[in-house]
């Protein structure tokens, strides 16, 4: 049977999806077995004389008074990327990967020193001397970035530093890349240059207008990547001046489409108002209002929904935060490691969770009595009666007492005993 066109043209779209999927998890598979390959061999000495990176003062060894300003202490100095010039050395993981003191501290971090290519320890070194992996992500409190540096909420002015968890999780995983080389600077280069450090999902390069955005499967490998190429050239005549992206690398689309958006919905209602006026007739799609209520009433609710759902968004980030804190706090104390994993994992848990429902409210969302009834029920507060009120209406959702629990208890044995023995088995006791 001959094909139409758009079967064949369907099948070529299935067959580019699927050789796509299987570079993707040739591409994994070869990564995992050189990191098992590196951490087989001792990690050699970047450089002989610890001066020579002076300059790229990690923040876990900064000394000097912390500024709450810029997120670093002043030891690591305030120079501008542009003045520092190109970076005197580059990290090889081909010849500088290895195994350090660190590999046998569950708690240790990534060297920093070893992503700018200048740790003059080498298998000495207290902190890994490898690239994130997957497994050391997922043990990674969101509060801390793969080097141990402490990350915030909101990111600094210009959007440099160590990074932010408030952030929406595909900008955590997003760089800029500015000062990009007309010359020589590809998306295929700067997909070869930067999926040294990690698997990359996306690159947007637009050489001619001097910046780049390059999106990683990861967010640790978006860290290690952003220290690691900072101050680098790719095409050989360019000095990358790296920082944090917006959520969406084209934020002027995504700008414009929300105002579009604001607008079709006041079009909507002032259509509604000129019909029931008989101004005019309908052009267009016609919002349906409930009856009873009206253009400005709608309005009014909308920006009062608005409101209420920014008010748990602040709500969630406090309690993010303050998860995240526990579990740093946790894995500073002196518990048994086994007991230290668990509630490590746990807090991390509750931290993600309130992280999501944050971002969540800030789209507009307003969580539901039953979300609500978690987030009381999470953070040890009573649930608020009128929560308890709009449960009741559902049975299903309602709020069980401990008391309703045991009277359910007692009635399941009951039958259970009823239906083994007969009608004279004996009632347990409450």
């Amino acid at each position: 049977r001959l094909k139409s066109q758009p079967d064949i043209m369907a099948m070529a779209a299935k067959e580019t999806i699927t050789a796509a999927l299987k570079l993707q998890a040739s591409q994994r598979y070869q990564m995992k077995e050189l990191q098992t390959a590196w951490r087989k061999r001792p990690a050699r000495k970047q450089v002989e004389d610890a001066n020579d990176g002076k300059t790229y003062m990690s923040a876990e060894h900064a000394t000097g008074d912390y500024n709450i300003w810029y997120h670093r202490n002043m030891s690591e100095g305030f120079r501008k990327q542009s003045e520092r010039g190109k970076a005197e050395t580059r990290c090889k993981l081909e010849t500088d990967a290895g195994y350090t003191r660190g590999n046998t501290d569950a708690q240790a971090y990534v060297c920093y020193r070893f992503a700018k290519g200048n740790c003059h320890l080498g298998k000495e070194c207290g902190h890994l001397h490898e690239i994130p992996s997957e497994e050391f992500e997922k043990a990674l409190p969101i509060s801390r970035d793969c080097f141990g540096r402490e990350r915030h909420e909101h990111h600094r002015d210009d959007r440099g530093g160590v990074g932010s968890f408030g952030s929406a999780p595909e900008a955590q995983r997003t760089l800029y890349l500015g000062r990009v080389g007309r010359i020589g600077n590809t998306e295929d280069n700067l997909t070869k240059q930067f999926g040294e450090w990690g698997e990359v999902e996306d690159v947007r390069c637009f050489a001619e207008r001097g910046f780049a955005f390059v999106r990683f499967h990861r967010r640790c490998s978006a860290e290690f990547a952003k220290v690691a190429m900072s101050q680098q050239s790719v095409s050989g005549r360019d000095i990358l001046n790296i920082r944090w992206a917006t959520g969406d690398p084209n934020a002027t689309s995504l700008n414009r489409q929300m105002e579009d958006a604001r607008e079709q919905l006041i079009n909507a209602i002032e259509n509604k108002v000129a019909i029931e006026e008989g101004a005019l007739q309908a052009q267009g799609p016609v919002l349906q209002l409930p009856a009873g209520v009206s253009a400005q009433e709608m309005v009014q609710t909308s920006r009062d929904t608005e409101a209420l759902a920014l008010q748990w968004a602040a709500t969630y980030e406090s309690y993010a935060q303050h998860a995240a804190d526990q579990a740093v706090t946790v894995q500073m104390s002196g518990e048994l490691e086994e007991s230290k994993a668990e509630q490590t994992a746990s807090w991390n848990q509750w931290a993600s969770y309130y992280q999501q429902q944050a971002q969540l409210c800030k789209s507009g969302h307003v969580p539901t009595p039953q979300e609500q009834v978690t987030f009381y029920q999470s953070s040890g507060q009573e649930v608020p009666a009128e929560v308890q009120a709009m449960l009741a209406e559902d049975p299903a959702t309602a709020v069980r007492t401990d008391v309703e629990d045991r009277q359910d208890a007692i009635a399941a044995i009951e039958a259970a005993l009823a239906a083994a023995d007969g009608p004279s088995a004996k009632k347990p006791k409450a």
